[in-house]
């Protein structure tokens, strides 16, 4: 089988796309959202022809991981900073849109959680958008500091308990084995 692919954008942005979901609301697939590594968060409702930017409330603009709740659609979750191998943007931690992407408010920030500064992944029950799993790495590569943890809230990010912590190399990405199974996640280790 050979697969061809178009370019959809969006092409007006700083950075590199790292982070991207078709928003689960649209039965026409066709409203997306892209997250940029130093260009925030973007969205199209007509499957890539025209973007608008949708980064309200965001002070960084570095956002490099992306989920949306299975449950609510109107929740969505973005994990500042890049912390993959040539990623130079420091994060300001986890943020939440509980108006499907329109404004965002800081849920936690790296002063809190130092491996929080740099976001890779997010995954969300989808059952439950206030249970949230979240990738975090530390900027700060200094012997004895916290380098990558995967981070775990049952109340929408208000509290947050470690469930995994790597001293030497980091969480490179994690998934659910079946988006609507939570009980069995992977994580791949660098």
């Amino acid at each position: 089988i050979e697969y061809q692919f178009v370019e959809r954008g969006p092409g007006n942005i700083s950075g590199r796309t790292r982070a991207f979901f078709v928003d689960i609301s649209d039965s026409s697939q066709n409203t997306w959202f892209a997250g940029a590594a130093s260009g925030g968060i973007w969205k199209t409702i007509n499957g890539g022809a025209s973007w608008e930017i949708s980064s309200n409330g965001l002070p960084n603009l570095g956002t490099n991981a992306l989920a949306q709740a299975r449950s609510n659609p109107d929740i969505i979750y973005a994990g500042t900073g890049e912390h993959y191998a040539g990623g130079d943007l420091n994060g300001a931690g986890l943020f939440k849109s509980t108006d499907h992407g329109k404004n965002w408010f800081q849920i936690v920030k790296p002063d809190d959680i130092t491996a929080l500064q740099l976001i890779g992944r997010i995954i969300v029950n989808p059952k439950d958008e206030n249970d949230i799993v979240v990738v975090g790495v530390s900027s700060t590569w200094l012997p004895g500091s916290p380098k990558s943890g995967i981070y775990k809230s049952i109340d929408g990010g208000i509290s947050w308990s470690k469930s995994l912590f790597f001293e030497n190399g980091y969480v490179a990405d994690m998934i659910l084995s079946d988006p609507v199974n939570w009980s069995t996640q992977y994580a791949s280790i660098n």
